[in-house]
């Protein structure tokens, strides 16, 4: 059926199509932070940093091609930099991705549901996850999926400023 999102989790010839679609959708709402390759080290070796930790990464296609995205995984150091210790058995929800082409269809919510299903068979009980105040759908989103608001942030990098958003569901 033309336009039936179809998820499956990310294979190494993914990689390139992966890349692309982590970039775009960002720059569309002027979220996108380039400059420090530390940000995206996850997206250099995908099974390393997700599959190998216990986690998942998922992509949804459309008629073959690549138009969604979502992972999750342990949460990074960089979580407990602002929220402190965390829940044992907590993930972070991340790289959540729809192609600006195929917004608006609820693929991202589709994504969502993927991978809290998949995360709670795997044994989080709780899962977070952050946005920029930029990222109006991406909130909605979460919101409506029973996330709650637990911080904000205001950071700065390279001159730019903008608010992060820290949200937290339990399972």
């Amino acid at each position: 059926m033309e336009n039936e999102l179809s998820i499956r989790q990310y294979r190494s010839a993914d990689h390139k199509h992966v890349l692309q679609l982590h970039v775009e959708p960002m720059d569309d709402v002027d979220a996108f932070v380039e400059g420090d390759d530390k940000l995206d080290a996850d997206l250099e070796d995908i099974e390393l940093a997700y599959l190998d930790r216990g986690g998942d990464f998922l992509v949804g296609e459309i008629n073959g091609q690549i138009a969604a995205m979502g992972a999750y995984k342990p949460p990074s150091e960089y979580f407990t930099q602002f929220l402190g210790d965390l829940p044992e058995k907590t993930a972070e929800i991340t790289r959540m991705r729809v192609a600006s082409e195929s917004q608006g269809q609820g693929f991202g919510e589709k994504i969502y549901d993927e991978l809290e299903h998949r995360a709670r068979d795997d044994g989080f009980e709780t899962l977070i996850l952050d946005t920029t105040h930029r990222q109006k759908a991406a909130q909605g989103l979460y919101e409506k999926k029973d996330f709650r608001e637990i911080k904000r942030q205001d950071v700065e990098f390279d001159d730019d400023r903008f608010t992060m958003i820290f949200y937290k569901k339990v399972l």
